[in-house]
C-alpha cells in the first residue's frame, strides 16, 4: 500500500485527496485472501494514524482519518474484506462474478467515503466532488484488475463455457 499514485480534486473549500494504490485493496484481497489483506490495509491505516506520512500528499494522523478524506481510507479496509470474501465465494464459478466483486468493493469505498465527506460538504457536494470525478477511472481500473485476475488464476471459469 505504500506504493501509490497521488491525485486530488479541489472543491473550492479544501482539497480532497484520493490515493490510488498500485496494489489496490482488490489486488491485495485476491493475492492474500480477505483476512490477511484486511490486516495489511488496517496496518497501513495504523501507520498513518500514528504519524507516518503514508496518506495522500504526505498527510498523516488520526485527524486525517476523521477528516473529509478519511471515509475513503476506512472504505479501503471494508472493501478489502468484502471483495476478498466475494472472491473466495466465486472460485469455480462464472468469471463475471469477479468483476461484480470488484464493483461491490468500489461501492463500499464510495459509500463510506462520500458519507464521511458529506459531514463536511453536504450530500450533494460529496457526490459531485467525491464520487463522480472518479467513476470513469475506477471503472477502468476495475476492468484492468478483472483481466489480471482472470489471467493469473485458473480458479475462475469463463461465462462463455
Amino acid at each position: 500500500m505504500a506504493l501509490r499514485v497521488k491525485s486530488s480534486s479541489k472543491n473550492g473549500h479544501n482539497e480532497i485527496g484520493r490515493i490510488i494504490p498500485i496494489f489496490s485493496p482488490f489486488a491485495l484481497a485476491f493475492i492474500l485472501g480477505k483476512n490477511r489483506a484486511t490486516l495489511a490495509v488496517l496496518t497501513y491505516l495504523l501507520q498513518g494514524a500514528i504519524g507516518l506520512p503514508v496518506f495522500a500528499t504526505g498527510n498523516f494522523g488520526i485527524l486525517y482519518l476523521l477528516g473529509p478524506s478519511g471515509g475513503y481510507l476506512w472504505g479501503f479496509a471494508a472493501a478489502t474484506y468484502l471483495t476478498g470474501h466475494l472472491f473466495e465465494r466465486a472460485r469455480g464459478q462464472a468469471s463475471y462474478k469477479i468483476f461484480l466483486s470488484i464493483l461491490a468493493g468500489n461501492g463500499v469505498i464510495y459509500l463510506l467515503g462520500a458519507a464521511q465527506l458529506s459531514l463536511f460538504l453536504g450530500c450533494r457536494s460529496a457526490l459531485l466532488f467525491g464520487v463522480l470525478p472518479f467513476l470513469f477511472t475506477d471503472m477502468l481500473k476495475s476492468l484492468f484488475l478483472y483481466q489480471g485476475v482472470l489471467r493469473l488464476s485458473p480458479n475462475y471459469r469463463s461465462h462463455r463455457k
